[in-house]
């Protein structure tokens, strides 16, 4: 693992390789570093455990959605999806169905594909971003994402839903 940093300065240390762990805790802008380990191993399955999906390192995106099409897609308030690079995909594993539409607010092709015995909906694809395969991030369980980084389609978003002050907020 290594330290990524995303800004140039961060409390005075940011030309230090290694900041510790006093020194972020100490530091207002700290959640800015996270810990990245471009091999680790994450798979992705399915209710049943009949399906999965297995990548390696961190999503380029992640994130929560509050459209329709994600609230329809897990019958829930929102969606947790997690953008990885399609290379970044070692194994998929199962049997999957694959239902396809046109996404209105993309307005792009979709292809979503889900378990074919729990109907668990594991990974698709927008015709939009060719290079990115999106995956459900609670089907992450034996090596959960960290904390979603923006809430996407924020004006949808449930009056009773909170989120983070932090979070990245877009309409």
């Amino acid at each position: 693992m290594r330290w990524t940093v995303f800004k140039s300065q961060f409390c005075g240390f940011a030309a230090q390789k290694y900041p510790t762990k006093l020194q972020l805790k100490n530091c207002r802008l700290a959640r800015r570093y996270e810990m990245v380990d471009r091999n680790l191993k994450r798979i992705a399955m399915c209710s049943c455990g009949k399906a999965s999906i297995e990548v390696k390192g961190d999503p380029e995106i992640h994130g929560i959605c509050h459209c329709n099409n994600c609230k329809q897609r897990t019958g829930s308030a929102f969606g947790i999806s997690a953008y990885f690079k399609t290379e970044n995909i070692f194994a998929i594993n199962g049997e999957f169905s694959c239902y396809s539409f046109h996404g209105s607010q993309t307005n792009s092709l979709q292809q979503r594909y889900f378990c074919k015995f729990c109907g668990t909906t594991l990974y698709w694809n927008l015709a939009s971003s060719p290079d990115l395969t999106g995956i459900a991030g609670g089907c992450f369980v034996e090596n959960p994402l960290g904390v979603p980084r923006y809430s996407n389609s924020y004006k949808n978003k449930f009056s009773w839903v909170k989120l983070p002050w932090r979070m990245k907020k877009y309409s």
